[in-house]
């Protein structure tokens, strides 16, 4: 029907349970409340009242923190995909997935690109176990995130078939 927007869920969804998208981008997304908050109100004329940007005191400083070390650790993984030595991007990926599950809930979009980007490391760095390993987590992710019929899917697989 004309003026229809038709979705397709990748996994089941309870009758009943709320469907959410962010209107933020990655960094935006990974900003203290008060940027993020900031950003919609300049953007889209509303504040957001979301579980995350309603917390307060001690939680929102929590959640602040882990925010705020999801963009540096993005940040570095992106930045120094030839400088970080295969043992940092292990520590680093490992790092960013457990704050990704702390406080986005696991949000596999964050989790493939996480992976994705140690993959680039490991590989650049010629450590293809550790390679291969990544683009498998990445490529996991990218099923959940986006679907097998995905360009992002296509390319892990190629990057993993590559490593094996």
């Amino acid at each position: 029907m004309p003026g229809e927007d038709v979705r397709f869920a990748l996994r089941e969804i309870p009758q009943g349970q709320e469907l959410c998208i962010s209107y933020l981008g990655i960094s935006d997304l990974l900003s203290p409340r008060s940027e993020r908050r900031a950003k919609l109100q300049q953007r889209f004329g509303f504040s957001c009242t979301c579980e995350a940007c309603s917390l307060e005191g001690e939680d929102l400083a929590l959640s602040d923190g882990r925010r705020s070390r999801l963009r540096d650790l993005d940040s570095e993984l992106s930045e120094c995909t030839c400088t970080v030595t295969p043992d940092g991007c292990i520590l680093a990926v490992d790092e960013m997935v457990q704050l990704v599950d702390a406080e986005l809930n696991g949000a596999a979009f964050l989790k493939c690109r996480a992976w994705t980007q140690g993959f680039q490391i490991a590989a650049a760095a010629m450590d293809l176990d550790l390679a291969e390993s990544m683009a498998r987590q990445a490529l996991d992710q990218a099923e959940l995130a986006e679907g097998r019929d995905s360009p992002q899917f296509a390319l892990l697989q190629e990057c993993l078939e590559a490593c094996t």
